[in-house]
């Protein structure tokens, strides 16, 4: 299975969400491989230097594969947007990033029209949102209205804006406390459901 992480919108954090569901399916058994698509390669870099998990071209059998793809993407580079849209049709998961605010969702609608256009019929794609404040953190059905904005259902639980999720990026799973661990592992869970 092939879990791709998508935005165009910088800043979200999709490279963050990759690295910790990946860390999440690993701490739950699976074998994971990271594909990093993104020029600044901050995923293969995290697995290489902090994880130790393997990418994709290091071979092995992986059960699940987690994609994270490029910040930006431009319309004048016609191969890049190829490979791009060529990600999503071979993914059969794609999660959508974005934090929890109208200007994001906003941000992220032509991503959203990008992924329904070129993904396969049985992809399943999510809306995830990152980096919620906790005075930000709405009733869930208005949660579900900016899913709605988008067409694509919500991801629950959210990942909440706290320390352990930087903290990740340079001490590995270990910087998820107990409650932030239970979020990755619950969202890791039921996208490979």
């Amino acid at each position: 299975m092939r879990i791709t992480f998508v935005n165009q919108k910088g800043g979200v954090g999709k490279s963050t969400v990759c690295i910790a569901i990946g860390a999440g399916l690993a701490e739950a058994g699976y074998r994971v491989a990271f594909d990093d698509s993104d020029p600044q390669g901050s995923v293969r870099f995290w697995a290489r230097e902090v994880s130790k998990l393997p990418m994709v071209e290091d071979g092995g059998d992986p059960e699940v594969i987690l994609c994270d793809t490029p910040g930006h993407l431009s319309e004048a580079d016609a191969r890049g947007h190829e490979q791009f849209c060529s990600l999503i049709r071979g993914s059969q998961r794609l999660v959508i990033v974005s934090e929890k605010s109208l200007f994001s969702i906003h941000a992220t609608t032509p991503m959203v029209r990008l992924v329904h256009a070129h993904r396969s019929a049985d992809a399943r794609v999510y809306l995830l949102l990152n980096k919620v404040r906790p005075r930000q953190a709405l009733r869930e059905n208005q949660e579900q209205q900016l899913a709605f904005r988008l067409g694509v259902p919500l991801l629950t639980p959210y990942i909440p804006q706290a320390a352990p999720f930087e903290h990740l990026q340079t001490k590995g799973l270990a910087a998820l406390k107990r409650r932030h661990l239970e979020i990755v592992l619950e969202i890791a869970k039921e996208l490979v459901r």
